[in-house]
């Protein structure tokens, strides 16, 4: 019986046998290569590299080079990460930043004063709560990974509702004495159980939360989201809520940091968007050192002179408990806040008046 005759090819690689193997580069080259042109347009071949001549590519090489150094010349002079400096800004795109600015700034600085004036103290603690939530809800937002979250189906709902039992305890315990004026008889259980609920709305939250750890996988995510909400709890909502309980001890104590901020911010952009020629940071392309000096100036100054005439007006520097509406011309009796203000006035501080020293204590 003759011997059978072995095929040259080895087996597994004949073109077109299951075995094949060939890399993508050629894979697709042969694609291309048995492709008509017909089928190059129409069909499969429209994704597949076309071959190029030399000529074509030092061509489109070229092109994309003159493209990028076209978008360079655009930017003109911009600092890192390719961010137009206001200096180099167009006339027009610079100006109609600054009237936006300007429009909106004005909006909510009337939003704050009506806040201030009108509702006080109630108006002002709503506006943190909201400010608080606000904050908090984007610092979840850069934890949160939506794949996981996909297979653990309510676990955000413990993120607000830690926030609310945070929010509840801490609100509660600062500022409860002001909430028990004028309020109902009815909320007096809730007031004198107020630390026994909060502490077993926690532990109904920690309960339900170790109900919830399901796939050991996902055993480090839910953990680290629970260590990393409280931290959020207790830099946001702990921190900021003493602002409700300074603005009882007088309103000054509000009203005079937030303004300094605002003081700060808006001259600072004035002088940077005047004079700024230094990038400041990296974090903050457009921010320069001409604006932050600019902006630290006029925001010391203004501390010496607002603090100096904030203080002449009881409205500002009185203690009061509750949420009824005081008067601008509101008087009140020395405690210990008003006698601070007596022994070292805040005036005298002030280059204007006439250059005197506090007088010493006892």
């Amino acid at each position: 019986m003759p011997a059978r005759r072995r095929s040259a090819t080895p087996r597994g690689r004949r073109s077109g046998s299951p075995g094949t193997r060939l890399s993508p580069l050629k894979a697709n080259g042969t694609a291309s290569a048995g492709a008509s042109p017909s089928a190059a347009g129409d069909g499969e071949g429209r994704d597949s590299p076309r071959r190029l001549s030399p000529r074509a590519t030092v061509a489109q090489t070229t092109a994309a080079d003159g493209g990028a150094d076209r978008d360079d010349a655009a930017a003109g002079s911009a600092s890192d990460g390719g961010v137009t400096m206001l200096k180099d800004a167009e006339p027009n795109a610079k100006w109609a930043s600054w009237w936006r600015r300007v429009f909106w700034s004005f909006v909510l600085v009337i939003g704050f004063n009506f806040l201030f004036f009108v509702t006080q103290q109630a108006g002002l603690v709503l506006l943190i709560v909201v400010t608080q939530a606000k904050i908090y809800h984007e610092l979840v937002k850069l934890a949160y990974h939506y794949n996981w979250e996909r297979q653990l189906p309510g676990f955000n709902t413990f993120y607000y509702y830690w926030f609310g039992v945070a929010a509840f305890y801490l609100y509660g315990r600062i500022i409860r004495r002001h909430l028990q004026v004028g309020a109902p008889a009815w909320l007096d259980w809730l007031f004198d159980n107020h630390t026994l609920i909060s502490f077993a709305l926690y532990m109904g939250g920690l309960v339900a939360f170790v109900g919830s750890l399901k796939k050991r996988k996902l055993y480090r995510y839910q953990f680290s989201q629970f260590a990393y909400c409280h931290m959020a709890l207790l830099s946001v909502v702990g921190q900021s809520t003493l602002l409700a309980a300074n603005m009882f001890e007088g309103m000054i104590w509000f009203f005079l940091p937030v303004s300094l901020i605002v003081t700060n911010d808006c001259f600072a952009y004035i002088f940077g968007f005047f004079f700024g020629r230094t990038p400041l940071i990296r974090l903050s392309p457009k921010k320069t050192w001409e604006g932050f000096i600019g902006g630290f100036v006029v925001t010391v100054l203004y501390g010496f002179y607002a603090t100096g005439f904030m203080q002449r007006f009881g409205f500002m520097t009185c203690p009061r408990s509750g949420f009824e509406r005081l008067a601008l011309d509101y008087e009140c009796e020395h405690g210990w806040m008003t006698a601070l203000y007596d022994v070292h006035p805040l005036a005298d501080f002030v280059p204007a008046a006439g250059g005197r020293v506090p007088p010493a204590v006892g």
